[in-house]
């Protein structure tokens, strides 16, 4: 069986799933020099009303970090909604100027 060195702690299901329930190292040291703890980054996504989940990765051969963000779906629609935009505007180029006003807000 492959094991996958994450630094990620998990659990078991009975039905053989796994639970990522906890981060053995939440701080990481880039490339730059500088600390990151990668606890405080995410609680401060996860926190935005845009976002449902978030993961956060840092390589400390690289001088930054990546975050995978699981978009909430029903704000964005209120939002269109209310701004009287088309949601399907936002993911067009034409929609660049609305996606960056729903994005600042």
């Amino acid at each position: 069986m492959p094991w996958f060195y994450t630094g990620d702690i998990g659990q078991f299901h009975g039905d053989g799933c796994v639970e990522i329930i906890d981060r053995k190292k939440d701080i990481v040291k880039l490339q730059a020099g500088e600390y990151v703890s990668l606890g405080k980054v995410e609680a401060v996504l996860i926190g935005s009303v845009y976002v449902d989940n978030v993961m956060l990765h840092a390589d400390p051969f690289h001088s930054y970090t990546v975050a995978l963000i699981v978009a909430n779906q029903a704000a964005p629609q209120d939002w269109a909604q209310k701004a009287g935009v088309s949601l399907i505007l936002l993911t067009c180029a034409r929609g660049r100027r609305h996606a960056k006003r729903f994005l600042l807000q």
